[in-house]
């Protein structure tokens, strides 16, 4: 089952969108997904806010069959796909840091430029970039002991990356292929 989401507001300061996922929209009310959080410059407001939201009534409980699509980007939408266990995101723009983060599963395809932390301590799943991405992809935080950054998945990405690739990562346990750049 797909889910729109059309962008309509950009945001002047970082937000933080990490119930944009397959598993926080299962088995949701398509009112209560217009409802779900987001942090804007830590003021707290519904995803509704910044995003015309189309699709079923319902969302199904099995968080495989949802796609998500962003249409319209920006590099202030963070977080997007946040400890994503399956289905898959697409998104047609920009997103902000930490697209990704702690996925364990899924598919996130972005059609444009990402920054930092694309996929940082991603465990599982696959995410395209065709576009550039920032720095640290597949990588531990900044201060966190080596051996904390990506531990499986795949990412891959069709233009140029930022310094410090895989940082922290076990290399042995993912795949990493660069297509461009």
């Amino acid at each position: 089952m797909s889910f729109i989401l059309r962008l309509r507001s950009k945001p002047t300061v970082l937000t933080d969108l990490r119930n944009i996922s397959p598993d926080k929209f299962a088995g949701r009310m398509l009112n209560e997904i217009r409802s779900l959080s987001a942090v804007e410059g830590g003021r707290a407001v519904s995803l509704d806010t910044f995003f015309d939201i189309d699709g079923p009534s319902r969302a199904p409980q099995e968080v495989g069959s949802i796609e998500i699509t962003v249409e319209g980007g920006t590099d202030k939408l963070c977080y997007i796909g946040y400890k994503m266990t399956g289905g898959k995101i697409v998104i047609k723009g920009s997103t902000g840091h930490f697209t990704g983060y702690k996925m364990k599963g899924g598919t996130i395809v972005i059609y444009g430029d990402t920054r930092n932390y694309l996929g940082a301590k991603m465990a599982g799943g696959t995410i395209e970039v065709f576009g550039n991405v920032g720095h640290r992809i597949g990588s531990k935080l900044h201060g966190e002991k080596p051996g904390k950054g990506m531990k499986g998945g795949t990412i891959m990405v069709h233009g140029n990356a930022g310094a410090d690739v895989g940082w922290g990562g076990i290399w042995r346990h993912y795949y990493y292929r660069w297509i461009g750049g």
